[in-house]
């Protein structure tokens, strides 16, 4: 401590003995004149008594007067003369009087001695009048001659004190207060104020904050002005007072509860800073021990540092939080390191104790400074219950505490909270009000006037050399490291020798504890399920990240399978590209589909393995298993497992599918990671031998009860110092029960390694890394492994299901998909079939090939509401391309006004063959109809679009040219279809009641159902229906040889004349307009019997009315593709309620054998929500 405050002690005492001998004099004076004015006041008050008493006096004389007059005739007196009273001799006289005689000589003398009194009685008054006015208003020479000498004394002390100012004794205080001010403020801004020097070595640990008002009253005009002479700006003349450091030993723990206004805020924030600096510079470089904490719950931004702002996030300050989370997060770590630093002090009561007593600086405890601006309104619950605990333990964990409200002083005067009672020795309250000086006191009725010291930040910068010191101190000087890069450099790694028969257990490292010693997760044994559980911004997704990093830089490709699962599709995209050679699958995406899919390949990797391991009994578990052959670790991280919970929780044969994964999944080398935000909705979908299986249990930043229900602790590990860490849990730290070894459970709390950085930034060391591993290793089919290469790696030919974007339709890409695909599967599909891929698939699968067979139904049904327009057209245009490049043909049948059609017409479907409007559409279906009658096969696809509205304007058309010249002139073609003479036309007839009576005692459609259903073939039905035709017709045309021997062919071309004819029209009318064209009769009859001779149907509908508004059954369309329709309709498309709860812009698509859900593929000229394809042909988002 410095010894400015002896110095004014002996300065103060010097002056105040003048001061009290100048007071001297003044009181000698004051008492003279105040016993004085006590005398001459009651000598007043004595004679107003006696001028009182006068008038009764007198009116005594007088009456003794009145009596002497009555018995005397003549009042003559020669003289008379003042007589003082003497009642008793008036009362004698006046008892000798004889009133009989009128003369009198006792009454005589009675009168003159009643005279001669009355005299006596104004002498008297006025004789009092007079002292009493002298009293009063005369000249006191007493008094007059002790102020003279009063005076005298006086201006001899003002000397004196004037002589004290200029004296050497009063000079050495004014240069050692100057001095002492100028190293708490100004010194800061000299270049070597801030001791750049790495040698720096400060024994002073004293530190100021401010200056307070403490008296210095000086005698006389000229003693002021010396006195300011000498001070500066450090002393005040009017109220006479001095500017003193209020200095306190920087080793113990300092507390300040500041109440400010606003207008005030810069000057207190630039006192607070000026501050910290000071401390700052009495930290040791390199191994400063020391952090500061400022928490700006109002603004969240570093602006209150001021000149500070450059070393936020460096090795002296933490970096800001910006919300209430970070808030939170970083009180909670601070709550959180008081257990660490309970373990070391033992026996000491506090950290500055502990630190005294310990020689190596290395080994002494952090000391942290915490500035809470805006305390107590700004910050919620949570972090006021960690803001207590510092508060009320800050001695003893080493904390200095600066509460800042600055949220309106009028309410912090009145606030509960902010009435901080005094909590330690150095305590200090600061009011700064509006209009009225700053104060200080230290929690008692002594209150002082203050003043900050300020740092210039704006004119004295920090020195840039200071700010470089700082930056590059060694982080493990103040703390431990946990970033992943700094302990295992991603630049650096290498896959362990893989010509030994051993596979290398997975031990991945997750954090680090408070001494600095690196802690591994082990996924061995017991441990081979993990379950992870933080809330949003613990730093439970870096953790996910860390561990992945772990596997990608220490096991081979061959030795670890990754299947990466994100149900809220925002990790894990960071590994598509580039993509870890480790990788099978990468799921991005929440359909339902892709949960019980999971389910059933992890299943069946399980079964095939278990057949193995029933071949080779010998080997018990996969560690077991020869280096050569190929069965790596399948490694599961499911993060965001609740989602899927959610689903299994539905479905209790996949429960149990999951629990035997579980239950078998340790021997066979499948590990999982489960993760979630909360662990209690995350295992609702687990059975409880499920959960009971996943041994070990991490959990993060969360509420009190999340953390107790993931972590299930035993009894004997519920202790205080447990349920301490689990309260006071911050973000980025992790707590982990596990099996330390068989019979030995344990939980232990570690900081989680972490990527330094923001995104792109943070992540680019494993980027870097990934691509090394791409660049020194080559891919190898699976039947070349022998587990012995070292720059070699099994293909696992990965699968992406991203659900965040959306996939081009290439047409050369798409070209070669299919013929691998048809290669494939050569036996299942036949050469006139056309297979097609709808869109990328929400299944664990990169494409799924739909087979459009030259069977019956085979046409597709696209349900689609005008939201949806672009991803119809966009099936549409896959359909068109799909049947293209394979040597197909597309045809659009539309309705001039439909959406899609206006749309698309000129761009993505101008190469198509299009039929516009009714007249035209009628030309095509009839042209199909006489394909099908004479038996023509092909490959074509027809997309109907606005059907239903033509359908809805169809009528019987005539095609005698009188009556229906436009339709004679745009189908003249089918002239031949009219009958001409009068043979024909009987024949005609004939024909129509053969077909009529055949339809009326055979369903036609269906039999062929039914054959259909049997499995058979296009022409074993054809082969039935003649047979079917010939045995009805022997029996309607009887004996007749000429009609019995028709040709099967000729038979059934009497039945497809009037294929489907219900007789729905009046018999009349058809009587009466014979020559009519039924055309809706005959679209109905193609659709039906189409696909079966290669015209396979797209009929695109807004929702399920408008199929029946066209009178075609459901069960034409064996593929059936819908966006989002309402639950009737879906319930009505796929028997359940799927389709009502899709996504937007998500397809679900079922063949009645089959059904899983999709997102359309983008094309050159159909596009939606930014969505297109860039030069390079991969999709983007503008």
């Amino acid at each position: 401590m410095s010894n400015i405050m002896e110095r004014y002690s002996i300065v103060q005492k010097r002056i105040s003995e003048i001061n009290e001998r100048y007071k001297a004099a003044e009181r000698h004076l004051s008492e003279f004149k105040e016993e004085d004015d006590v005398v001459r006041q009651a000598r007043i008050e004595n004679l107003d008594k006696q001028l009182k008493d006068i008038g009764p006096y007198y009116a005594r004389v007088e009456y003794f007067r009145q009596l002497a007059e009555k018995n005397i005739t003549s009042k003559n007196i020669l003289s008379l003369k003042a007589l003082e009273l003497d009642f008793n001799s008036l009362r004698h006289d006046a008892a000798r009087i004889d009133p009989q005689n009128p003369n009198d000589p006792y009454a005589y003398r009675l009168y003159v001695h009643t005279r001669c009194n009355e005299i006596y009685l104004e002498e008297k008054q006025k004789e009092f009048e007079a002292k009493k006015e002298q009293l009063i208003n005369g000249k006191n020479e007493a008094l007059e001659l002790l102020k003279e000498q009063v005076k005298k004394a006086k201006e001899s002390l003002e000397h004196e004190c004037y002589m004290y100012i200029r004296s050497a004794e009063f000079d050495e205080f004014a240069n050692q207060l100057q001095t002492v001010h100028f190293n708490y403020s100004d010194v800061l801004y000299m270049d070597s104020g801030l001791q750049g020097s790495r040698a720096y070595e400060l024994k002073d640990k004293t530190v100021s904050f401010g200056a307070v008002a403490q008296p210095l009253i000086v005698l006389g005009d000229d003693a002021v002005k010396a006195a300011k002479l000498r001070l500066g700006k450090y002393y005040d003349e009017k109220s006479q007072s001095v500017l003193l450091p209020v200095e306190y030993d920087s080793s113990n723990e300092l507390f300040i509860n500041i109440k400010t206004v606003v207008s005030k805020e810069n000057r207190c924030f630039k006192g607070i800073s000026n501050l910290l600096l000071n401390l700052i510079k009495r930290t040791k470089p390199g191994n400063r021990k020391f952090k500061i904490s400022f928490i700006d719950a109002v603004h969240f931004n570093n602006s209150q540092l001021k000149a500070l702002r450059p070393l936020e996030n460096s090795a002296v300050i933490d970096k800001i939080p910006v919300n209430d989370e970070e808030v939170i997060d970083q009180l909670g770590r601070i709550v959180a390191s008081f257990m660490d630093i309970d373990e070391k002090l033992q026996d000491y009561e506090s950290v500055s104790e502990y630190n005294a007593n310990v020689d190596d600086d290395k080994d002494k405890i952090e000391r942290r400074v915490v500035c809470l601006v805006g305390y107590p309104d700004a910050f919620d619950t949570t972090a006021k219950n960690f803001i207590n605990r510092i508060i009320n333990n800050h001695q003893r964990y080493g904390i200095t505490v600066l509460l800042v409200n600055n949220t309106g002083f009028d309410n912090a005067l009145t606030s509960k909270e902010n009435n901080i009672s005094k909590v330690s020795e150095n305590f200090y309250n600061v009011n700064m009000p509006q209009g009225k000086s700053s104060t200080i006191d230290r929690g008692d009725e002594t209150t002082l006037g203050f003043r900050w010291y300020e740092y210039d930040y704006k004119g004295h910068p920090i020195p840039e050399a200071y700010i470089d010191e700082i930056r590059l101190d060694d982080e493990k000087a103040n703390g431990v490291v946990s970033e992943y890069i700094k302990l295992y450099p991603l630049n650096e790694w290498k896959y362990k020798d893989r010509d030994d028969n051993s596979r290398k257990k997975i031990m991945l490292p997750y954090g680090v504890d408070s001494e600095g010693n690196v802690s591994e997760v082990s996924f061995e044994a017991e441990s081979f399920a993990a379950y992870l559980m933080g809330a949003s911004g613990s730093g439970k997704s870096t953790l996910l990240h860390t561990i992945i990093t772990g596997i990608l830089k220490n096991y081979h490709p061959d030795d670890v399978e990754l299947w990466l699962a994100d149900f809220k599709m925002a990790e894990f995209s960071q590994y598509i590209d580039p993509m870890p050679p480790h990788v099978k699958y990468i799921l991005l995406d929440e359909s339902r589909e892709l949960v019980f899919d999971l389910v059933d390949k992890l299943t069946n990797e399980m079964l095939s393995r278990q057949r193995y391991f029933m071949k080779h009994r010998d080997i018990k578990k996969v560690e077991d298993v020869p280096s050569d052959i190929y069965m790596p670790v399948i490694f599961v991280i499911l993060d965001e497992f609740s989602i899927m919970s959610q689903v299994l929780e539905s479905d209790a044969a996949y429960q149990l599918k999951l629990q035997n994964l579980l239950a078998k999944g340790r021997a066979l080398g499948i590990k999982f990671i489960f993760s979630s935000q909360s662990f209690m909705t995350g295992i609702r979908g687990l059975t409880s031998t499920a959960k009971e299986q996943i041994q070990t249990r991490i959990a993060m930043h969360n509420n009190t009860e999340e953390i107790t229900e993931t972590l299930e602790l035993p009894r004997f590990l519920k202790t205080e110092q447990n349920n301490f860490m689990i309260a006071t849990l911050p973000v980025h730290m992790a707590l982990r029960k596990y099996h330390k070894s068989e019979n030995e459970l344990v939980l232990e709390r570690v900081n989680v390694l972490y990527f330094k950085g923001e995104a792109e930034e943070a992540y680019k060391p494993q980027r870097d890394l990934i691509q090394n591993i791409q660049k020194k290793l080559h891919k190898i089919d699976k039947n070349e492994f022998n587990g012995k290469s070292k720059t070699s790696y099994v293909d696992k030919h990965p699968v992406v299901v991203d659900g965040n974007s959306y996939n081009a339709f290439i047409t050369e890409k798409q070209k070669i998909l299919i013929e691998e695909c048809r290669k494939a599967n050569n036996d299942e599909i036949s050469e006139g079939d056309v297979v097609v891929s709808f869109g990328s698939p929400r299944r664990m699968e990169n494409i799924i090939f739909s087979n459009i067979s030259n069977e019956s139904r085979e046409n597709m049904l696209i349900v689609a509401g005008g939201a949806e327009m672009q991803c119809a057209a966009s099936l549409i245009s896959t359909i068109g391309r799909s049947f293209e490049v394979q040597d197909g043909h597309v045809q659009i049948w539309a309705y001039s006004k439909n959406r899609i059609y206006k749309t698309y017409k000129d761009s993505a479907f101008h190469e198509y063959s299009i039929s516009e409007g009714m007249d035209e559409i009628c030309v095509s279906i009839r042209k199909i109809k006489d394909a099908i009658y004479e038996r023509k096969t092909c490959n074509e696809v027809i997309v109907l679009l606005g059907m239903e509205q033509i359908c809805s304007d169809f009528e019987f058309i005539d095609f005698d040219v009188k009556k229906d010249q436009k339709f004679l002139r745009i189908s003249g073609d089918y002239s031949k279809y009219e009958p001409k003479t009068k043979e024909e036309i009987e024949k005609t007839n004939e024909t129509i009641s053969f077909n009529q009576a055949f339809e009326a005692k055979y369903n036609v459609d269906g039999i062929e159902d039914q054959l259909m259903d049997e499995g058979k073939s296009i022409e074993e039905i054809s082969d039935e229906i003649s047979r079917l035709m010939s045995e009805f017709a022997k029996g309607f045309y009887g004996n007749n040889d000429t009609e019995t021997e028709l040709t099967v062919g000729e038979l059934e071309n009497k039945q497809m004349s009037n294929e489907n004819d219900n007789n729905d029209e009046d018999d009349d009318y058809a009587e009466e307009d014979s020559n009519a064209y039924n055309a809706l009769e005959d679209f109905k009859y193609i659709v039906k019997q189409g696909s079966r001779f290669g015209y396979h149907f797209v009929f695109c509908i807004n929702n399920m009315s408008d199929l029946r508004s066209v009178k075609i059954g459901l069960d034409a369309f064996r593929h059936r593709l819908a966006f989002q329709i309402s639950p009737e309709d879906s319930m009505e498309l796929f028997g359940s309620k799927v389709a009502s709860k899709l996504p937007e812009h998500i397809c679900q698509y079922s063949n009645l054998l089959d059904q899983y859900s999709l997102r359309p593929y983008i094309h050159k000229d159909i596009s939606w929500d930014g969505w297109v394809i860039d030069e390079n042909g991969k999709t983007t988002n503008i």
